[in-house]
């Protein structure tokens, strides 16, 4: 194997989606193995034109000009897929996988329906004779019973799974035991990067704290996991003297998607009080991780934020709605009870304040944990690129 072609990266705006991608091609490279990355803005391309990170610079094509979206509204209406929009669209990606391997970095693209996009770039991998592998995903059980899913799983040559409930999900569902291979999330092994930070703020240490509007809106009362945090917040300020760093890790234009609305309504309630702060800087996802591996606690509502914290070490609530917590969490811990709280069971702030308090008074024996398991996860994590590169020479 020469070189692999990552597919699927819907931009650093997400943190965790920069994640996957840098850990990723970090993992190929000292295999020696080149790497390529399909960006989708101009701004994106520039930036990484030192080469630091990937080999090879692709663009997506923009095609969102009103005959273009015309045709693919009428092509889909008329036989239910976009595949020639997609074939121009993602043009650059495909020649550059033709004769090597097509990786798509989905992550958990298969946690919400059924993407018009992925469909299509499985389809013209398969046309194109160019392998094609799911990567570091997690996917959720309502999803194996929608046919059209199951049917685009299926036509992966191999699928990497980053957590073991899903991996005995797809088993259970028919997979060919062959087709798996169960692995870890590669931004485990993600290298911080050092960032510029207060370290006298940092002196008696700091509870952070990621939410997500997408965790909010899971829970019939939007507001319940601001005010668990809120709670929290109060009892570290007045018990403690540690201090609170609100971090975003998704920064998307979407005012649903972004991580800083919800944050910074909190610190607008403490808008005078310097033990409360809240990252404002564009850091990227591995000056993040070096942010949050500062942290003595941690509590995550977006995946990445959590894996960020996890991998430094650090005792993480993590405020999970979705299979790849539970799962994250069950292979760290042998179950995810009070690592994860699911936030669309939850009746009450005190949930989440009570499960912070635990893993504040047994934060010890979690970093103990940690610290054995973390080292073998990231070995786990860096065995997927092996397998795949013994895979291509068979």
């Amino acid at each position: 194997m020469k070189k692999i072609t990552m597919g699927g990266y819907t931009g650093r705006e997400n943190r965790g989606c920069e994640a996957i991608a840098k850990s990723t091609s970090a993992m190929f490279r000292k295999k020696d193995v080149k790497t390529a990355l399909a960006f989708r803005t101009e701004y994106e391309f520039k930036e990484n034109s030192s080469h630091k990170y990937f080999d090879e610079l692709l663009m997506y094509r923009k095609c969102d000009s009103k005959p273009e979206l015309y045709f693919k509204a009428g092509w889909n209406k008329l036989f239910h897929n976009t595949f020639p929009y997609e074939k121009i669209k993602q043009g650059e990606l495909l020649n550059s996988a033709v004769g090597n391997t097509m990786v798509h970095i989905g992550g958990d693209t298969y946690c919400y329906g059924v993407s018009l996009e992925n469909e299509s770039l499985i389809h013209w991998c398969k046309k194109l004779n160019i392998p094609v592998v799911l990567w570091a995903a997690s996917i959720e059980e309502c999803s194996v019973t929608n046919e059209r899913i199951m049917n685009t799983l299926k036509k992966y040559d191999k699928l990497y799974i980053r957590e073991k409930l899903t991996y005995d999900i797809l088993l259970n569902s028919g997979f060919d035991k062959d087709k798996l291979f169960l692995t870890a999330d590669p931004a485990f092994t993600l290298e911080p990067e050092f960032a510029e930070t207060d370290e006298e703020w940092w002196q008696n240490g700091a509870v952070g704290i990621n939410i997500s509007p997408i965790a909010m809106e899971e829970n019939p009362n939007h507001m319940l996991a601001v005010d668990g945090c809120l709670k929290i917040i109060e009892d570290v300020l007045s018990t403690t003297r540690m201090n609170i760093m609100l971090v975003p890790h998704v920064y998307m234009n979407d005012f649903k998607e972004r991580d800083y609305e919800p944050l910074n309504m909190i610190k607008e309630r403490y808008a005078d009080n310097d033990r409360v702060r809240i990252l404002k800087a564009d850091y990227s996802s591995s000056q993040l991780k070096y942010i949050i591996s500062k942290c003595s606690l941690f509590v995550a509502a977006r995946t990445h934020a959590s894996i960020a914290a996890y991998s430094s070490l650090v005792p993480t609530l993590v405020l999970g709605y979705s299979v790849k917590a539970k799962g994250i969490a069950t292979d760290l811990f042998g179950d995810y009870k009070h690592y994860v709280l699911p936030v669309q069971e939850l009746k009450s702030p005190d949930e989440i304040f009570n499960e912070f308090k635990w893993i504040q008074q047994n934060r010890d024996t979690i970093r103990a944990r940690l610290e054995t398991v973390i080292p073998e996860y990231k070995k786990k994590a860096e065995s997927a690129a092996d397998d795949l590169i013994s895979c291509s020479k068979g």
